[in-house]
């Protein structure tokens, strides 16, 4: 899976402009909660039903470090007629490393910045994000592990947390390091801040 789009560095602010305020408006305030999947994928009956679900958080990207996470996670933790696995992906705002002041607009990256090629770039992180999450999916579909996939969009680390503090998982799984969701210590920050376990696999 190819990484989120991105583009040349830029030295210069911008002023804030109506274009750009409305690229803010767009693009970076509205919070992204998007549902990309959710299956069933065992008959649950009354018998085998347990006595209390379990839903395990698993924070996961398109590197190694993520994937190693993952399986690991579906190889020693996850139990199929427990557990419901929820599958979260952060991708970058389409305007990466902005900056706004009362009168300066700070994009860090930016070829020609304008609403169609930033749209055009959310769009490209968008569907990168869905496919990860159905990438994933499919594998717990095909081990029979009941699954939610919810695309999000921001800084990761606080992304993450606050998706977590909201669905209030029984277990956190994420990986070790790498170069996009795990840039610098996000699970370093999520075993500090989560109110709840975290397991960090090691990659060796």
């Amino acid at each position: 899976m190819s990484s989120h789009l991105e583009s040349a560095v830029i030295a210069q602010p911008r002023p804030i402009t109506p274009a750009n305020l409305a690229i803010i408006d767009k693009f970076i305030k509205p919070q992204v909660n998007e549902e990309v999947l959710q299956s069933t994928a065992t008959i649950i009956t009354t018998a085998t039903m347990p006595q209390k679900k379990r839903v395990i958080a698993m924070a996961v990207d398109d590197t190694k470090e993520s994937y190693y996470a993952f399986t690991w996670a579906l190889n020693n933790l996850v139990d199929q007629w427990r557990d419901q696995v929820c599958l979260l992906n952060v991708r970058p705002f389409a305007v990466p490393g902005y900056f706004i002041s009362s009168s300066e607009f700070y994009p860090s990256y930016s070829l020609d910045y304008n609403e169609e090629y930033v749209d055009s770039v959310e769009t490209f992180n968008r569907d990168e994000s869905h496919a990860l999450l159905q990438q994933y999916g499919a594998e717990l579909l095909a081990k029979g592990v009941q699954s939610r996939g919810i695309a999000l969009r921001g800084n990761p680390k606080e992304t993450l947390l606050q998706k977590i503090e909201e669905l209030k998982p029984d277990i956190v799984v994420t990986g070790t390091r790498g170069k996009s969701l795990f840039r610098g210590s996000i699970s370093e920050y999520l075993v500090q801040h989560a109110n709840t376990v975290v397991i960090v696999p090691k990659w060796n």
